[in-house]
């Protein structure tokens, strides 16, 4: 028996498991059919959020595909290159999170 069949087995035998509603209903309803009957939202990212993850991914890809055809060369002019994607990836990471801040 796992650890969620005891705990609702639990609610079901506990008396004190309908949830306190308006006296003037008259069906009473327990935490146990609220929550499985309740609707959940989720929250979905913005399309320009969206379009910044994809970005930064994408970015990061970029750079493991440069260094990964660097190894081994004695010149490598790709720090340059890696340089600026990191600052862009930066950037992004910034935006995300002062988004994030103005949210909550």
């Amino acid at each position: 028996m796992t650890m969620q069949k005891v705990r609702i087995k639990a609610l079901k035998n506990n008396k004190f498991a309908i949830m306190a509603g308006d006296k003037r209903l008259s069906c009473r309803r327990d935490r146990i059919s609220s929550a499985i009957n309740s609707s959940w939202t989720t929250k979905e990212l913005s399309e320009h959020t969206r379009e910044l993850l994809i970005e930064r991914a994408c970015l990061r890809m970029e750079i493991a595909i440069i260094t990964q055809k660097e190894q081994g060369k004695k010149n490598s002019k790709s720090s340059v290159l890696i340089a600026k994607k990191l600052k862009r990836i930066d950037l992004i990471t910034q935006q995300l999170n002062d988004r994030e801040k103005h949210v909550e």
